[in-house]
């Protein structure tokens, strides 16, 4: 279909179907003189039926193609494409060859509501390049897959570049080349967010490239660069070039990056540092955008932010599980930045597992290969972190380093009780005091906590015909369980088991109990052997704490809760569940099963 103009504006071309439309090529050139080329509209699906698709070849929208005629006024028509379903289309050009200002390339507008777009079919590309006035603006929204091969939104003499927005609300984004790139003005944002994976699939340019150059005096910025991947990768690696993430400003600022993953990240070089006295661009990178409690791994060539002359470098913040830094530039660096900036590494520290020391100089898991520098600080090769460290100026960190407390947290009351883990997931309770005739076996913890519900806590019996085990919380804070709660009994033994919170216990639906006999789960202050008690907290003497235990007691104004929604079963005992307030809306299973609440004061309840 052609609409061409020798010489003026063009006609504009609009389409409207119920369900689906299929055209190969598409023309409304202003191929000569002063006029603006006209403008495509293609919508399908205006029926509904929210499967109508869009297929199509080229697109071509441009004005002053011919060099004949750059001196005369005339900008690119402007591209919408609006579908219920799938939108396939190889190219679309919407330049503008003119150099007057107020000429520019045309805007390209593309929806599919309920499907994906895919373009660059046959290798085309998008072009809303101007050469005189601003280049148009590239907008891309789908709720499934995005797929484009090289957008073209650049500028010259003076002119701003096109931003470039990228939206998939439940799929992923592929693509190969974007540039927003202006010479003599700001370059354009690039800004695509997915649900699922951004990644560049193919191209040996530069991956994302909004950088601005200047001639003479004039002053510019680089464009802005986010990218959100709500709960995927982000993967911009080019092996044949590895400039992957370019903002820089030779006389101006350079523009931010931002990139945010629920998993990991995987990049090649980041430059956004600035020449002739201007700033450089911040650098944000952060492998946790969900707020996981396994945060992934963030993984660069190089990173360069720094200013020049009286321009501040701009501030580097990484927030990863683990850091990698791969390469380096001609000077040894692997991160760079410049006056008045900082350099923050939080990594590590989302779990119980102990983290990996930060070696600059070295990559194989967590660090650098080059040195980590600012403008008064350098860390050269080979250093090694294993705790948490502030350089002297306080402009380079690296922080997370010290392990984590751990959810189990043994009491340092002479009890020795000890906890040990080597993965962060099942924690193997020991040590204790035995009574005095070697029946009952005594634990204290300052914290007892199943965060997460793949973890376990196991106690552990060594002692033949121990009849009961019993584990005293005195750190004031409930008890959370996420996890199951279990006995490993070397001798073959039945023991039962009762944890004792005075400010209560919690039981999420996820938890679970694999312990041989009863199982008792209670807020009392202590728990009555004959004459002498095993108190919530404080000391206590084993040796007069022997036999069966009688009571718990509640002396208290107002005792702990004990709150479950799990599924709670003791198949070879019985099961009982006291405090101030009971509540449970899981099942409870066992031989006998007792519920009993006190309002307060002094209660005793018989176990």
């Amino acid at each position: 279909m052609i609409a061409n103009s020798p010489v003026g504006t063009n006609s504009s071309v609009t389409l409207t179907a119920g369900t689906d439309i299929a055209i190969a090529n598409v023309t409304t050139q202003s191929q000569s003189g002063a006029g603006t080329a006209g403008s495509v509209t293609l919508t399908a699906d205006t029926l509904n039926t929210g499967s109508g698709s869009i297929s199509a070849g080229t697109i071509d929208t441009r004005a002053n193609p011919s060099s004949a005629a750059a001196d005369l006024p005339g900008s690119g028509g402007a591209v919408t494409l609006d579908a219920g379903g799938l939108i396939e289309i190889d190219s679309i050009d919407t330049s503008s060859g003119s150099s007057t200002q107020e000429s520019g390339g045309g805007n390209i507008s593309i929806t599919s509501r309920n499907s994906s777009i895919i373009t660059g079919t046959t290798g085309g590309q998008f072009n809303t390049f101007s050469r005189g006035g601003n280049s148009g603006t590239v907008t891309l929204e789908a709720s499934q897959q995005i797929q484009v091969n090289y957008i073209n939104t650049t500028s010259s003499e003076a002119a701003q570049g096109g931003n470039v927005y990228i939206t998939s609300s439940q799929g992923g984004v592929t693509f190969g080349a974007i540039a927003t790139t202006a010479i003599g003005g700001n370059a354009g944002r690039v800004d695509v967010t997915a649900e699922q994976t951004i990644e560049r699939t193919y191209g040996e340019a530069t991956a994302i490239d909004a950088g601005a150059y200047s001639f003479g005096s004039a002053t510019v910025s680089g464009g802005n660069i986010t990218l959100t991947s709500r709960s995927g990768n982000i993967l911009i690696e080019t092996p044949t070039f590895s400039n992957n993430l370019i903002t820089t400003a030779d006389n101006g600022s350079g523009g931010v990056v931002t990139l945010q993953a629920g998993q990991n990240i995987r990049v090649g070089d980041i430059d956004t540092s600035s020449d002739n006295g201007g700033s450089a661009g911040q650098v944000r990178l952060r492998a946790d955008t969900l707020g996981s409690s396994q945060p992934g791994t963030v993984q660069v060539s190089s990173i360069d932010a720094s200013g020049a002359g009286d321009g501040s470098g701009g501030n580097i913040d990484v927030i990863a599980e683990r850091f990698q830094a791969t390469g380096m530039d001609d000077l040894g660096n692997s991160l760079l930045t410049s006056p008045g900036s900082t350099i923050t590494i939080r990594q590590g520290g989302f779990d119980d597992i102990p983290v990996t020391p930060f070696i600059v100089g070295g990559i194989s898991s967590n660090g650098t290969a080059g040195a980590i520098s600012t403008e008064t600080e350098t860390l050269n090769p080979t250093l090694t972190f294993s705790s948490d460290f502030t350089s002297p100026d306080g402009t380079i960190q690296i922080l997370g380093l010290a392990a984590p407390p751990l959810p189990i947290v043994a009491a340092d009351d002479g009890t020795g009780s000890m906890v040990s883990t080597t993965d962060g997931l099942t924690f193997d309770i020991s040590g204790g005091l035995l009574s005095g005739d070697n029946l009952n076996l005594f634990h204290s913890f300052t914290r007892f906590d199943l965060p997460q519900s793949d973890q376990i806590a196991n106690f552990i019996v060594v002692t033949a015909g121990l009849e009961n085990l019993l584990a005293r919380v005195s750190s004031g804070d409930a008890s959370d369980i996420h996890g199951t709660i279990q006995i490993t009994d070397f001798t073959g033994g039945n023991p039962n088991l009762f944890l004792i919170n005075p400010a209560g216990i919690v039981f999420a639906d996820s938890a679970q109990l694999n312990v041989p006999a009863a199982f008792t789960a209670t807020a009392a202050n202590g728990i009555l052997f004959g004459d002498a008690w095993f108190s919530g907290s404080g000391l206590f003497d084993p040796s007069l704490l022997n036999g069966m235990p009688g009571a718990s007691a509640f002396t208290t104004s107002q005792p702990g809760a004990i709150i479950s929604g799990a599924n709670l079963t003791t198949p070879n005992g019985d099961l009982q569940l006291s405090g101030g307030t009971v509540i449970s809306t899981g099942q409870l299973s066992g031989d006998r099963i007792t519920i009993a609440t006190v309002a307060g004061g002094t209660v005793l309840i018989p176990i």
